[in-house]
């Protein structure tokens, strides 16, 4: 009988990326749009996996706290010195969207920068990095070199696990600009990260304010979840 077989879980694909989930909502094409929305000038059938590059780190965090310093860029020219040359943060900006946020890293001058193409909204603007949260964990970071693609997933109240893989589209420019050392980036946040897990149990931690110019995508994240906790 039906009910004997095996679970189904379907499957979809982003190019080389694939995709499955537990739950039919959202649908898949509406959970991908905004990629598509924005990365109609990157032909994501041309990206090649780089094995070789994944990772797995284990943060000692809430999975949560690892996703707050994601989507906000404030912290970057105290935590992430090497990566401050390569942007101009002063044009660091954030837009909201329905499923997840999308945070606009602009070039400091001579780093490579991604090519947009007319018909893109940031057409004209020199973009050094587009990072993308989609709900509830994953980030999709595209650099002119290509695509690296991080999985949060929470093991627990104070622990998390981040699978990193990499997509190259031109491996010329993998040690310049925005995304070249991602690694030293992921370590610098871990650090930030698990002190921040350190932190607020402590009896003298108090939420403060969200900063309206520097945390909208974090303010976005918490009212989703929020919504979803009751």
């Amino acid at each position: 009988r039906p009910s004997d077989d095996l679970a189904s879980v379907p499957i979809r694909s982003w190019g080389p990326v694939y995709f499955a989930s537990l739950s039919s909502q959202p649908p898949f094409r509406d959970w991908i749009r905004p990629l598509h929305a924005w990365l109609g000038f990157l032909d994501a059938s041309k990206l090649v996996p780089d094995p070789d590059a994944e990772r797995r780190y284990v943060v000692n965090a809430n999975w949560k706290l690892y996703l707050d310093n994601y989507l906000e860029g404030f912290h970057i020219p105290t935590v992430h010195k090497g990566l401050l040359s390569s942007l101009d943060v002063g044009g660091y900006r954030a837009e909201c969207f329905e499923g997840g946020s999308l945070q606009i890293g602009m070039a400091a001058h001579g780093t490579p920068t991604l090519e947009l193409d007319s018909s893109h909204p940031l057409f004209g603007q020199s973009v050094a990095a587009m990072y993308f949260h989609l709900f509830p964990n994953t980030l999709v970071n595209v650099y002119p070199w290509g695509v690296s693609i991080n999985r949060v997933n929470p093991m627990g109240l104070a622990r998390t696990e981040v699978i990193f893989a990499r997509y190259v589209l031109n491996s010329d420019l993998l040690e310049s600009g925005a995304g070249s050392d991602l690694h030293t980036v992921e370590m610098e946040d871990e650090a930030v990260v698990e002190a921040t897990q350190r932190g607020i149990r402590s009896r003298l931690y108090t939420r403060g304010r969200y900063a309206p110019q520097h945390e909208a995508a974090v303010h976005h994240f918490h009212r989703w979840w929020s919504a979803r906790i009751g």
